[in-house]
């Protein structure tokens, strides 16, 4: 997928060097979809581990991050609608406001995330 190339060729230094750290998020994964918390959105294997992470992340407010959240339109309507989650609170720039963020959605999906990226400073669309 368009997501995974970009991670693949971030990893090799090819791509997106202004990045320090690429998370692809796969929307159609359960636990991404029953997060509630940036701690509850990453998974890696030591929890201690995982806490430092978000914990910098947070204090960055996730600046030189990128966000890849893949397949928006693979999540329940009630999560693509609902601006308190977790999902839209770093999508709508509230949660992570440094961060960059992309998101991939099949156009039949896209039109409330449409209509509430309207509200952030700067979106791109590609359609294809």
């Amino acid at each position: 997928t368009f997501a995974w190339k970009l991670c693949r060729k971030w990893s090799k230094g090819k791509i997106l060097s202004q990045y320090k750290l690429v998370v692809l998020l796969r929307l159609r994964d359960k636990r991404v979809r029953e997060a509630n918390t940036l701690y509850d959105l990453f998974y890696y294997d030591d929890p201690e581990e995982r806490k430092l992470i978000v914990a910098e992340l947070i204090n960055l407010r996730g600046k030189e991050t990128l966000l890849l959240f893949e397949g928006y339109d693979e999540l329940p309507a009630q999560l693509r609608t609902n601006e308190n989650s977790i999902l839209l609170q770093i999508i709508g720039g509230h949660c992570l406001p440094e961060a960059t963020v992309f998101v991939t959605s099949r156009h039949s999906a896209s039109g409330f995330l449409r209509k509430y990226i309207e509200r952030i400073s700067q979106h791109i669309e590609i359609l294809g």
